[in-house]
C-alpha cells in the first residue's frame, strides 16, 4: 500500500513500471524483480505479502525499509537491485526486510527463508550486515553467498562462494572462506565444511536448463526437502524438528516426486520418513508409517 492508500502487486506490475509515492519514484519493475534508485530524502515503506507475489506499502515515516514476501506462485527467485551495486535474489516462501538505499548504509537487512547475496565492494569499507530469523549476523564487504534460515526450523546455513563472510551466532564467531559453509543448529556443535567442487552460485539459482539436478553437498535434510518442495510449488514442515542425516549427491529434478522422496528417505536409514499430505511435504519420525 502506498502513502495515498494504493496497493501495488509487484507480480502483476508491468515491466518498466515504476513504484512511487507522493515524493517520487522509489523503484522500477524489472524482468525478475525490482531496481531501486537512490533517494536523497526517502520515506519508510513496507512490502506486504499477497497470495502470489508481493505488494508494497509506503506510510509517511523517515527511512526507507521494505518487507518483501515471496509466495509459492512465483516460478523464479525475485531479484532486488540496489543503487550501490548490490543484488539479492530471494527464493520462494521467503520474507526479506531491507533498506532500499543499499546494503552499505549501516542498516541491517533481515531474512526469514532463503536468499542469494552478491555484495558489491564498498569504497568506504562499511560492511553490509545481514541478520537471519534466528539472529545469526553476517558482516560482509565484497562477496557472494547464500543464506538459509526459516522460522520454525532449528538451523541456519550459510554458503560462501567468493570473498569472505564473518558469521556471529550465539556467542560464536566464524570467518568463512570461499567454497565453504557453516551450519548453526540449536543444541549442536557448529559445523564448518568445504562444499567440494567450486560453483559460481547455488543450484537453486541456476536455470533448469543448466541445472537439471538437485545438487546436495552435506545438505541438512530440512534444507534438501525445502528445495524439493520449492521445485514442486509445495509447502514443507518439520513438526518434530527432526535433524535427520545430511544429503550428498544429485537427483533429477524432472523425475516423479515420489521417486525423489524415496531416494532422500533411503539416506535416512530409519531416522526419518518423508510424506506428502495435501500440498505439504513432511519430515516425520520413522514410527509415523505411511
Amino acid at each position: 500500500m502506498l502513502g495515498d492508500g494504493r496497493v501495488v502487486d509487484l507480480e502483476n506490475t508491468r515491466l518498466g513500471e515504476t513504484v512511487s509515492n507522493e515524493e517520487g519514484i522509489i523503484g522500477t519493475r524489472t524482468e525478475h524483480g525490482i531496481a531501486y534508485a537512490p533517494a536523497p530524502d526517502s520515506r519508510k515503506s513496507q512490502l506486504l505479502p499477497s497470495q502470489e507475489g508481493a505488494t508494497t506499502a509506503l506510510p509517511p515515516v523517515r527511512q526507507t525499509t521494505h518487507m518483501l514476501s515471496i509466495g509459492r506462485g512465483i516460478s523464479y527467485p525475485f531479484e532486488i537491485s540496489y543503487a550501490d551495486g548490490c543484488k539479492v535474489w530471494v527464493n520462494h516462501g521467503s520474507q526479506y526486510v531491507y533498506p532500499t538505499g543499499g546494503l552499505h548504509n549501516g542498516q541491517l537487512s533481515t531474512l526469514n527463508g532463503q536468499a542469494w547475496f552478491a555484495i558489491a565492494p564498498d569504497e568506504s569499507y562499511q560492511p553490509a550486515e545481514v541478520r537471519t530469523i534466528r539472529n545469526d549476523t553476517l558482516s560482509v564487504l565484497g562477496t557472494s553467498f547464500s543464506v538459509e534460515s526459516f522460522s520454525g526450523d532449528t538451523h541456519s546455513r550459510v554458503e560462501l562462494y567468493s570473498g569472505k563472510v564473518r558469521v556471529r551466532s550465539r556467542g560464536e564467531n566464524v570467518l568463512l572462506h570461499p567454497d565453504s559453509l557453516v551450519v548453526f543448529a540449536e543444541g549442536e556443535e557448529t559445523q564448518v565444511s568445504r562444499m567440494g567442487v567450486h560453483q559460481a552460485m547455488p543450484a537453486w539459482m541456476r536455470p533448469p536448463a543448466k541445472s537439471p539436478y538437485f545438487e546436495f553437498r552435506n545438505t541438512p535434510l530440512a534444507v534438501a526437502l525445502h528445495e524439493v518442495a520449492t521445485e514442486h510449488l509445495l509447502d514443507w514442515a518439520n513438526p518434530y524438528h527432526i535433524k535427520g542425516i545430511p544429503i550428498s549427491g544429485k537427483l533429477l529434478r524432472d523425475q516423479p516426486l515420489e521417486i525423489t522422496l524415496r531416494a532422500l528417505e533411503r539416506v535416512q536409514s530409519g531416522h526419518a520418513v518423508l510424506r506428502k499430505k495435501a500440498d505439504t511435504l513432511l519430515i516425520l519420525p520413522s514410527e509415523a508409517g505411511p
